[in-house]
């Protein structure tokens, strides 16, 4: 029976050593994921990677190949503390293996033992004074990008005195930079879709008006950059358990009239919304405020109608409005600052007033805004900036 029992224990030996082996590619390939959708932990997904090839360490680099320079390089493992510097300030620029990868298919890989050869001739002392000095004797690479503007790759270094990598390896370093490269494809993904959030987020966070997603009982869901200054000056608006509401309780109910008005209309498209007017205990011009239905559909199902709230501040004066009066009517600096003045409600007299002009002068400029802009009076002037688009903030991007 002894030989029996020996086989039994060999094969559960063997079998222990390939459930490890699973398990530690499993455990790699979810850090490798999660390095590329999440790059603060990078360094860790490096580390499983050389230590599933029994490796050093691993490298990962992102190349700016107009520039001939490190975008980004992170070393994990046992390398030393100044390769990542060392690469970064001398030795990436003539990294053969970076430049043998950049030149190879997109799927190639670089394998030390096979490729020095082919990439000895552009060396520039990388292999002697770099790889050696930081204890490197192998190395596997492979792109993770294709090669544009900016590239991607990855190296895993296996130290002096160690075996180079077997055929065994070579094809589980493949294997894990497929995952690699599938990861890079995902975070991509998602930075795009990201992006397709942020850019309409951006866009409203510049408007001149506030814009504000409630439901019918004025629970707020979003509120643009100029919307949350608004509701933060409580001035006649504020925002309260998350709540719109007004600083007279009369004018609270009268918005949440309004948003479930839009709310319980039987169509969309047949609802008017509201307007109305909010009063400011500072005695400053009242708030408008317009109420417009904001239905949601999903898959083809009427969900939950929100209202679309905008919030203008009467009393705001748009510093923008003269510099693009300028750029589009050709119209001078004084000219600019009359017609943004008439477009606001200002008199003549008060325009001449703050600028320390006298009337005739006002009078002349007024007149050739008139002939540029193509008026012939000031209504159709004010009519003229109405119709132009929303006046974009500057700078901040709050437009207040």
């Amino acid at each position: 029976t002894r030989p029996q029992n020996t086989m039994s224990a060999y094969h559960g030996t063997s079998m222990a050593r390939v459930d490890n082996h699973e398990i530690l590619r499993d455990d790699t390939i979810a850090s490798l994921y999660d390095a590329a959708i999440e790059p603060a932990t990078r360094r860790r997904g490096l580390s499983m990677l050389a230590q599933s090839l029994d490796a050093a360490g691993a490298f990962y680099l992102v190349w700016d190949k107009d520039n001939n320079a490190v975008v980004d390089c992170i070393a994990a493992g046992t390398l030393s503390a100044d390769f990542v510097a060392l690469y970064r300030t001398r030795w990436g620029a003539v990294d053969p293996r970076r430049r043998f990868l950049e030149r190879a298919h997109a799927e190639s890989i670089f394998v030390s033992h096979y490729d020095r050869v082919d990439a000895v001739h552009e060396d520039g002392g990388f292999e002697r004074a770099f790889l050696a000095e930081q204890g490197i004797a192998h190395s596997l690479g492979a792109n993770l990008t294709g090669i544009g503007r900016e590239y991607r790759q990855v190296f895993v270094e296996r130290a002096t005195g160690r075996p180079p990598f077997s055929a065994a390896d070579m094809i589980e370093f493949r294997r894990l930079v497929r995952h690699m490269a599938n990861a890079e494809r995902l975070a991509r993904s998602i930075d795009e879709r990201a992006l397709d959030w942020e850019l309409p987020q951006r866009v409203l966070d510049n408007m001149s008006v506030g814009a504000l997603v409630t439901d019918q009982t004025g629970q707020v869901r979003f509120a643009n950059a100029a919307a949350e200054e608004i509701l933060a000056e409580n001035d006649g608006l504020s925002r309260r358990e998350n709540r719109l509401q007004a600083a007279r309780s009369f004018e609270t109910n009268s918005m949440l009239a309004a948003l479930r008005d839009v709310a319980v209309a039987e169509r969309a498209d047949k609802r008017d919304g509201g307007a109305l007017l909010i009063a400011r205990p500072s005695g400053k011009l009242p708030y408008a405020v317009i109420v417009m239905p904001l239905p949601a559909a999903v898959g083809g199902e009427a969900r939950e109608t929100r209202a679309l709230v905008f919030l203008s501040d009467l009393a705001h004066r748009n510093n923008e409005l003269a510099p693009r009066l300028s750029q589009l009517f050709g119209l001078s600096k004084a000219e600019a600052r009359v017609a943004a003045g008439i477009a606001e409600g200002r008199r003549l007299t008060e325009i001449a007033e703050e600028f320390d002009v006298r009337m005739p002068t006002v009078r002349t400029q007024l007149r050739a805004v008139l002939k540029k802009v193509g008026a012939s009076r000031q209504a159709d002037l004010v009519r003229i900036v109405l119709a132009l688009p929303p006046m974009l903030a500057t700078g901040t991007g709050v437009p207040r």
